[in-house]
């Protein structure tokens, strides 16, 4: 998955995101991976065929942004040559 950076970081450049999915069967939301580095990141741990939602949260200095979620839910796949 990916994301375009944020455009208001507060004064503080980012130095990590929070990356979180929802499964729509729940609805809970679990913690994905805490310290992303860029705003591209491969989610381990999917199920096949499953439908989610995802989340991905700034952090800089300030603390962290508010969530920036996923318009529609994704279905996972395995990635092309896996």
């Amino acid at each position: 998955m990916n994301w375009t950076e944020l455009q208001d970081n507060g004064g503080s450049p980012v130095t990590n995101y929070v990356v979180e999915k929802q499964d729509l069967q729940t609805g809970e939301w679990t913690p994905v991976s805490s310290y992303v580095r860029g705003t591209e990141f491969d989610v381990p741990n999917l199920d096949e065929g499953k439908r989610y939602n995802f989340r991905v949260k700034a952090v800089n200095e300030n603390g962290a942004s508010e969530p920036l979620e996923s318009q529609t839910p994704i279905t996972a796949t395995n990635p092309v040559g896996k």
